[in-house]
C-alpha cells in the first residue's frame, strides 16, 4: 500500500531525511515501520537569508521542514484522506523513540485483493481438484472456506427472489 502524505518535520535524530529512509507510522491503534519511496517536493528555510525555499524532487530534507511524500507500507490498513475525514487522515512517523514527523494523508492507492486471489486458488487446486472450479481462463472465480468441511468453494449465487405461488387457499 502507498500513501501520498505531507508531512511536517520536527527535529530529526539524523541530520536529513531522504528516499529510503525508514521509521515508525504511527496511525490510529496501528504501529509498524514503513520506508520513504519518494520525496515529490519540500519547503525549507535557506539558512542564509531564511526565506523560504520549496525544491522540487529533492534527494534529502532537513529538519523543521514541509515536504511532500510517498511512503511505501508491508500492509493495507484502513485509512481515510484528510479532506474526508480529519481524524482518521493524520498520523505520527517516529525514529529511535522520537516524533520526527506529523502527517496528513492526502491520497492512496487501495490495497488489490486479486493479486492474492489468483496465488490461493492454483495452490489449493493442486491439493485437492474438487473443491473449486478454476476453468475459467484467466478469470478467477471468487472462492470461500467452509469451515465445516474444510475445503475452498466457489461464492454460492445470490437468490434472485422468492416465486410467489399463485395456487388456491
Amino acid at each position: 500500500m502507498v500513501l501520498e502524505c505531507e508531512l511536517e518535520l520536527m527535529e530529526l535524530s539524523r541530520p536529513i531525511f531522504s528516499k529510503g529512509s525508514q521509521c515508525m507510522m504511527h496511525i490510529h491503534t496501528y504501529a509498524d515501520d514503513v520506508s520513504i519511496k519518494e520525496i515529490k517536493w519540500a519547503v525549507e528555510k535557506d539558512a542564509n537569508t531564511g526565506e523560504e525555499v520549496k525544491k522540487d524532487m529533492p534527494k534529502f530534507t532537513r529538519s523543521f521542514a514541509k515536504c511532500l511524500v510517498r511512503i511505501a507500507m508491508k500492509t493495507a490498513i484502513p485509512v481515510e484522506k484528510v479532506s474526508d475525514c480529519g481524524a482518521l487522515g493524520r498520523f505520527t512517523l517516529r525514529d529511535e523513540g522520537k516524533t520526527i514527523a506529523l502527517g496528513r494523508v492526502l491520497r492512496y492507492i487501495p490495497f488489490n485483493k486479486t493479486s492474492q486471489a489468483r496465488a490461493q486458488p492454483s495452490a489449493s487446486s493442486s491439493q485437492d481438484p474438487g473443491a473449486m472450479n478454476t476453468s475459467g481462463g484467466d478469470q478467477v472465480a471468487p472462492i470461500v472456506f467452509n469451515l465445516e468441511e474444510g475445503k475452498a468453494e466457489e461464492v454460492a449465487k445470490p437468490l434472485e427472489g422468492i416465486a410467489e405461488d399463485d395456487g388456491d387457499e
